[in-house]
Order: C-alpha cells, then sequence, then structure tokens
C-alpha cells in the first residue's frame, strides 16, 4: 500500500468506529431521555390544569406558527383543558414555552419547558413573577418595556427583548391555535 493512502484508510477506519460508537450510546439512551421528557410534559400539564388524570398528546406538523403540540386534558372521561406547546425562536434557540387552556379556550397558566437563554438574563422568563404577566384575561399580548403595564401588556426582561418576545410571540401563536381549532 502506498504510503500516501495509509492516512485516509486509518481516517476511515477511526470516522467508522466513532460513528458506530456514537449510533451505541444513541441507542442505548434514546429510550430513557424519551420517557424522561413524557415525565416533564406529564408535570407540566398538570401543574398548568388541575385535575388532569389523562392526557392525549398529538404533534402539529404545520399549524402555520410556533405550535407543535397539543395536549387534550382528562378528568372522569370528559375535557378539562387544553396545553399547547409552542417553539419559537429566541435569543440562543427555541424557547418551548405550554399554555394551558380550559375546556372553554380561557388562558389557565404559562410553562417554559426548554430553552437555551442567557443564563441570568433571557433565563429570567422561567421565573413565576414574569409568567405570572400572561394571566389577565386579554386575548392578545405585546411587549412593552414599562414597570406599570397595562392588562395585556408583558414587561420586557431587562436586557433579554428577544425573549420576552419569543414567550409572547409562543403565547400569542398557542391562543390563536385554540381559537381557530
Amino acid at each position: 500500500m502506498p504510503d500516501s493512502i495509509k492516512p485516509a484508510v486509518a481516517l476511515v477506519i477511526i470516522t467508522l468506529f466513532f460513528s458506530a460508537a456514537l449510533g451505541f450510546v444513541y441507542n442505548i439512551t434514546y429510550d430513557p431521555i424519551e420517557a424522561q421528557k413524557a415525565r416533564n410534559e406529564a408535570e407540566n400539564v398538570s401543574a398548568l390544569i388541575l385535575g388532569t388524570e389523562d392526557t392525549l398528546g398529538e404533534d402539529i406538523a404545520d399549524s402555520g406558527n410556533s405550535v407543535t403540540r397539543k395536549i387534550t386534558c382528562y378528568a372522569d372521561g370528559e375535557i378539562i383543558g387544553y396545553a399547547i406547546v409552542a417553539e419559537p425562536k429566541g435569543y440562543s434557540g427555541a424557547v418551548s414555552v405550554m399554555v394551558g387552556f380550559n375546556a372553554e379556550g380561557e388562558l389557565l397558566g404559562v410553562q417554559i419547558l426548554r430553552h437555551t437563554e442567557t443564563p441570568g438574563l433571557g433565563s429570567k422568563a422561567t421565573q413565576p413573577e414574569f409568567l405570572a404577566q400572561y394571566i389577565s384575561g386579554v386575548d392578545r399580548f405585546t411587549v412593552v418595556k414599562t414597570a406599570n403595564p397595562a392588562p395585556g401588556e408583558i414587561d420586557a426582561i431587562t436586557s433579554a427583548t428577544i425573549t420576552t418576545n419569543a414567550v409572547t410571540e409562543g403565547v400569542n401563536d398557542a391562543i390563536d391555535y385554540i381559537r381557530e381549532n
């Protein structure tokens, strides 16, 4: 074998070995990761829609906005609410927002499921004080920069307006989806 081919053969062998190792690890960790995601989803649904005994989740391929999942919540065989998951783009990536509604379509609460926002800035969107702004009985939210927002106005997180806009977009998209469907 010529000396010029030896490095290429070695590189191919190394690449095949590590590709196989990566595939092996992926197969081992896939089921536990999916089970943890399901547990997290169930916990968040139960926190938003009190009394939920059972759920039926449905992925949404093309909602026309950032909505990706609809979860119907049941108690005693009756629909008691819906949890809508939206994933708008934030500063550092998608912000996974879960919005809870009762059976009549009234907004009950908002949870942040996952995010990659800046610690200490965009991560403040997960704080209960920030999320409580979305419980105001209005059908649409706008982001403002004021210490005393009116109902329907969300006080932007200082130095994290992009994150605030993303969460607000997710909530508004969930509201639109519930109203249309």
